[in-house]
């Protein structure tokens, strides 16, 4: 199964980590947290880029309806993305803040860095962020490499699909403290990751249905991204 998000992120180096290859997963060392009392978020600033599936049609018209439900998927991407294209916040800044408030709330001093960006490890699964500069105890990657909405297969409503990873590293020695990815809403079943209930209150009868309200989707979105990050919270807290 693709699980690629669609192709229109500018920063190549965040296109390199939203394959389908997922880092194993590094449950909070809370030993080494206990040390840490301030957090940098790196910031990715990347523009807001959704993905559209309908996974309920394709099956039943074997390899070529396939081909042309999957040519759909990608125009209806297309579509989808241009729509949401002005939404305030964009999906990475509503992430983003999501996590920064989750973790000030938690105790941590936590500063953002926008004018650095990680490099992809040489595995092309986590980042390498040895090259950023910061005083802060540990540094944190969160991004969204899927995002969008799903037709699930015997459906024909659309509901949100959101992978959330996140990275925390120690500065000094760069060793990974927690690394882990989530699904909120819609589950891809061939990707191993903790699934999140996103609720049913943002379902779509329809592509055009979906579209039409681009506006309150990308809110839905953004309602499974704090969904995400509280998660991360509590994670990181021990609970």
């Amino acid at each position: 199964m693709n699980c690629r998000l669609i192709q229109r992120l500018p920063i190549t180096i965040a296109i390199a980590l939203t394959s389908c290859a997922i880092a194993p997963t590094i449950e909070a060392n809370r030993t080494a947290l206990a040390g840490v009392k301030r957090v940098a978020v790196v910031d990715l600033n990347l523009p807001n880029s959704a993905r559209v599936q309908n996974f309920g049609l394709a099956g039943g018209f074997g390899g070529i309806g396939g081909a042309i439900q999957g040519a759909t998927n990608a125009d209806n991407s297309k579509v989808f993305t241009a729509s949401i294209a002005k939404h305030d916040p964009t999906l990475n800044e509503a992430l983003v803040s999501s996590v920064v408030d989750v973790l000030t709330k938690q105790g941590y001093q936590v500063t953002v860095i926008k004018d650095q960006k990680p490099s992809p490890d040489t595995d092309k699964k986590i980042w390498d962020l040895s090259k950023i500069h910061t005083d802060a105890g540990a540094i944190l990657v969160v991004w969204a490499p899927l995002c969008g909405y799903v037709s699930p297969p015997q459906s024909l409503h659309y509901e949100p699909q959101v992978m959330i990873r996140v990275q925390l590293s120690e500065t000094k020695s760069q060793q990974n403290l927690y690394l882990k990815t989530f699904f909120v809403g819609y589950k891809t079943a061939s990707i191993s990751a903790e699934c999140l209930p996103a609720g049913t209150g943002n379902r779509y009868k329809s592509f055009e249905d979906l579209n039409l309200h681009a506006s309150e989707a990308a809110d839905g979105l953004i309602a499974c991204e704090k969904i995400g990050a509280m998660k991360i919270g509590l994670d990181l807290a021990g609970h």
